[in-house]
């Protein structure tokens, strides 16, 4: 599982690093268009956002690999060790529920937006919302292996 993890893993980033400069291009692109030519692209604003939501919940679980989500570190000093011990397990188990329920439900949510299109693209929103299931499996895999290496 280890190599399919990295595998996993440089995909995640891969993908990433690309949305994010496709967003940086697209955003640049869109104020150049609105400020220089006074032409604003009706679809700019929602790929930006695309983009942007892709990007972040494709991209936390990146965060939960490399234990970088967010904590008080300075305390860490000051708190006893089994204390610390016992708080990463309950974040362990916290990460565990929140990616099961962006799993279930960012399924139905999907399924729910199936009908809907975004306005300026005209796709359905549901493209918007699959990445929610996509990032709590990405997730839940980071976590399954930050037990493992726990153990």
């Amino acid at each position: 599982m280890n190599s399919f993890l990295k595998k996993i893993n440089r995909l995640v980033e891969n993908i990433c690093a690309a949305l994010m400069i496709l967003l940086t291009l697209e955003t640049c692109y869109v104020v150049i268009m609105r400020r220089v030519f006074n032409n604003t692209p009706t679809w700019g604003e929602i790929i930006a956002r695309l983009l942007l939501v892709y990007a972040c919940l494709l991209g936390y679980s990146i965060g939960v690999r490399e234990d970088t989500h967010i904590r008080i570190d300075c305390f860490d000093r000051f708190i006893p060790k089994k204390v610390l011990t016992v708080l990463d397990w309950f974040t362990t188990i916290c990460l565990a529920g929140f990616s099961v329920f962006a799993i279930v439900e960012g399924i139905k949510l999907t399924i729910l937006c199936s009908k809907n299109v975004i306005s300026g693209l005209g796709i359905p929103s549901s493209w918007m919302m699959v990445c929610v299931p996509t990032g709590g499996i990405f997730c839940l895999l980071q976590t399954i292996s930050r037990v493992r290496r726990k153990s």
